[in-house]
């Protein structure tokens, strides 16, 4: 079934959204970095990252709210991403997230093509956190819209968030 949904993009001729799954923790840039490398060369996309962590929650202007927000690193900064994260749904919706990478999605897709003269788009968001941020990325994108799951124990996520950070 999954290889049929990643064979499925020979079919598409414009963009694809893809939406990176993992728990707090799970090193997702290896896979990012595959996944990456094998729509530019199998498929011939364009790939466009978008990093929910960097492109939305430490630029949100609602982690003003959050006494003694620390993103220095490691845990403290997982925990504050965490934080903002949590604000931002609490206060506008579950969905909220999702939407804000539709705007980027939007902005990107205007500069693509006026920039590139390939003509298909891979969007792939790292990471999504939340069922309804996945739920509103495939109503806005339908059948264009991919979901890649990455389960790692949780000796390795902790490893990751103390070493990695």
């Amino acid at each position: 079934m999954v290889m049929d949904s990643i064979f499925s993009l020979d079919r598409i001729d414009t963009e694809v959204v893809i939406g990176l799954v993992g728990a707090v923790g799970s090193d997702l840039a290896v896979l990012n970095n595959i996944l990456t490398s094998e729509l530019k060369d199998f498929f011939d996309f364009e790939v466009i990252r978008i990093k929910v962590s960097t492109d939305i929650l430490e630029r949100h202007p609602i982690k003003n709210n959050i006494q003694e927000l620390d993103l220095s690193g490691g845990f403290n900064r997982a925990k504050g991403l965490m934080d903002i994260g949590n604000l931002l749904r609490k206060r506008y919706g579950n969905g909220y997230i999702a939407l804000e990478v539709a705007t980027i999605i939007k902005r990107e897709r205007k500069a693509f093509k006026e920039k590139s003269n390939k003509k298909r788009i891979a969007y792939v968001v790292d990471s999504l956190k939340n069922d309804s941020e996945v739920d509103t990325l495939r109503q806005i994108y339908g059948s264009n819209f991919f979901q890649i799951s990455l389960y790692e124990s949780p000796k390795n996520r902790l490893d990751v968030l103390v070493n990695k950070g």
